[in-house]
């Protein structure tokens, strides 16, 4: 009915896509920058490279594949862009000056190798301490930050090698490669040399043909984006413009800039208490919960009867995809073991896709109002959770009389309903299940000569039942109870009318040598 795994498996997913998404569209950037398809397909080569690298790390460490890490290995791809861009920004330098592409390569990578070293190894340092926190943070953050560090080294390497390995590919580097000659006049050194000779011939007419393919793409992607290309240059040009000229301001007038960026900042320390506080966002998964709880001593079979009716309301909601309810017990939610009592419940609603918190509120809203006209019932909302934090916020008190908790416990829940942004507030404090007490009159108890424990004997295996014996069907044992029908132990006024002695054809009931009280 309910599968975890679904949820974690649909956010890997996510978490996946969007890595892929974020890597295509820095190429795309990248492309439209640099309008080179030589340079993007560089980058674009060394962003699978770093990745597959950094999941080697992640094995040899035992991290798996989560949101946290999958999250560091794709703000690592950011990063890998940024060092291979620098890199290949020297090396066009240095080619533009005239130098060949080996050459060019060597010095221009030379030049930034220890600014792209000095960049990356300070990110590692920010996130490296992260690893050595203890708690929760740690527990969470953990993961991320390893890989976010792995990816930044992988990143660092593929910068200083692959990429200018690659960009060494060039016309001046081109070297003419001919098949080995025949060194040998036996049989087996001439099959083995035509052997060889075909498959160099047929490899070079293979790599004339990606090359000609290649071409032929590159120009009809060209042409495709010729328009964005030109709109693109002529809003890059306008906001040049527009930078330099703010930028000759900023300049001139450093005391108003300095001024400015304090009053900012000043603004943002007075706007971050609003912005509150807490451990982990909710999840929005597409599943909520409500637990119900109806007056101690409630029966098993009007809490059904009253879960039932909430049921069926809430399979007439619109956007509601399953319902089910537990009568009697609550599911285990958030780390929490579930409870197992007859006046409590828990009511379980899937949200049909697409998935969003308005729309999860909007439902609650809705089931809110035939909650509130549920007599004598109270509820809590809720959502699953991975984490072992029931409720958002919990007020404790701590005492030893029992009276006085439970006043400080209504005050206290009536004082914070008058707080906006609190609902579905409930106190713990509640009374004990209704019970029945058996009195004994020891003076009555003796002058029918009667003996308190075995009078008490009677009234236990009459109610409660002795076990005879038991029944063996296959692999299950069946215990035989032994007690008194129904009828006659359904009430206090049955209870108080069990015979508990026979004397001849007198009975004596319990009532005859007791009080019970309610």
């Amino acid at each position: 009915v309910t599968d975890q795994a679904r949820y974690i498996r649909q956010s890997v997913t996510e978490v996946l896509r969007t890595a892929l998404y974020g890597g295509a569209l820095a190429i795309i950037v990248l492309f439209f920058f640099l309008r080179s398809w030589k340079t993007t397909l560089i980058i674009g080569l060394a962003i699978p490279i770093s990745v597959v690298a950094s999941f080697f790390l992640m094995f040899v460490f035992g991290i798996s594949l989560n949101i946290m890490s999958l999250g560091g290995l794709t703000l690592g791809i950011g990063l890998l862009v940024d060092n291979a861009i620098v890199v290949l920004e020297s090396i066009q330098r240095q080619r533009d000056q005239g130098m060949g592409a080996v050459e060019s390569a060597e010095k221009g990578t030379s030049a930034v190798a220890r600014a792209v070293i000095a960049s990356t190894l300070t990110t590692i340092c920010v996130f490296v301490p992260i690893v050595f926190v203890e708690g929760v943070a740690g527990q969470l953050f953990g993961d991320q930050a390893m890989t976010v560090t792995f990816s930044l080294v992988v990143s660092l390497l593929v910068a200083l090698t692959i990429i200018p390995m690659l960009a060494s590919r060039g016309p001046h580097s081109e070297r003419a490669v001919e098949p080995a000659k025949d060194v040998g006049t036996s049989s087996g050194n001439r099959v083995t040399a035509a052997i060889g000779k075909v498959i160099f011939t047929t490899l070079v007419w293979v790599a004339r043909g990606i090359k000609g393919v290649a071409k032929v793409v590159g120009a009809v992607f060209s042409a495709i984006l010729a328009w964005p290309l030109r709109f693109f240059e002529m809003g890059y040009q306008f906001l040049a413009r527009v930078y330099s000229r703010v930028l000759a301001w900023v300049l001139n007038h450093s005391v108003i800039t300095v001024g400015v960026a304090f009053l900012l900042l000043a603004g943002s320390f007075t706007l971050s208490p609003r912005l509150g506080r807490e451990l982990i966002p909710e999840l929005i998964q597409g599943e909520f919960f409500v637990n119900t709880e109806l007056p101690p001593g409630t029966h098993l079979d009007v809490n059904q009867r009253r879960m039932a009716s909430l049921e069926t309301y809430s399979q007439g909601l619109d956007e509601i995809e399953t319902v089910y309810a537990i009568m009697g017990a609550s599911n285990e939610q958030g780390g929490a073991a579930g409870e197992r009592r007859e006046n409590i419940g828990q009511l379980t609603l899937m949200v049909a896709p697409p998935i969003s918190r308005d729309k999860e509120e909007t439902l609650m809203q809705g089931l809110r109002v035939q909650l509130d006209a549920q007599e004598e019932m109270t509820y809590r909302f809720g959502r699953p959770s991975y984490f072992s934090f029931r409720t958002p916020i919990e007020v404790e008190i701590r005492g030893y009389n029992l009276n006085l908790l439970k006043q400080l416990g209504d005050d206290l829940v009536r004082r914070m309903w008058q707080i906006p942004g609190l609902t579905d507030i409930k106190s713990s404090t509640e009374g004990g299940n209704p019970e029945l007490q058996i009195r004994f009159d020891r003076d009555r108890l003796a002058s029918f000569g009667l003996n308190l424990a075995d009078v008490a004997g009677v009234v236990r295996s009459k109610v409660q039942g002795t076990i005879a014996t038991d029944i063996q069907r296959e692999d299950r044992k069946i215990d035989i109870r032994l007690r008194a029908d129904e009828e006659f132990r359904n009430s206090a006024d049955d209870l108080r009318n069990l015979t508990v002695h026979q004397q001849g054809k007198t009975a004596i009931p319990l009532v005859a040598v007791a009080t019970v009280e309610e």
